[in-house]
């Protein structure tokens, strides 16, 4: 019996494996991919070796940050032709804003919101992450 406001293990397992399913979905990562990932991490990482959670919360970590940098990488050049072009009270400006604040989000791996101000001061900064710099 489990104790009052106490989850079982079955339970907990299902919950964290919903959660990474749903992060994953909403991340547009393949399920079937980031379990096996995850499996792959908790076999042959000795710190993650029969850490099932652990596995898939590094697993997602990567993918989410992955996607992210693809996103960047791919979009930049579209991102910044537009913010160059419209007006920064336009819809175009404020979604090239608001799609690389999700790009960035996701290589930062975090749900924090990041500043406009932020991105346009540091858009070079970001560009060049963009392109692969190491700088």
């Amino acid at each position: 019996m489990v104790a009052r406001g106490l989850v079982s293990a079955e339970k907990a397992e299902k919950s964290w494996a919903a959660a990474a399913a749903r992060s994953a979905q909403v991340l547009g990562i393949n399920n079937e991919e980031l379990a096996s990932y995850a499996h792959y991490l908790e076999v042959n990482n000795q710190y993650l070796e029969g850490e099932a959670e652990k596995s898939m919360q590094v697993a997602l970590a990567y993918e989410r940050i992955a996607t992210g940098l693809g996103d960047l990488t791919d979009n930049f050049a579209d991102y910044k032709a537009i913010m160059s072009s419209a007006g920064s009270d336009t819809a175009e400006y404020a979604e090239a804003i608001t799609n690389i604040e999700k790009d960035l989000q996701n290589l930062f791996n975090t749900d924090e919101d990041i500043d406009q101000d932020f991105i346009t001061k540091y858009m070079d900064t970001i560009e060049k992450a963009a392109n692969g710099s190491a700088d």
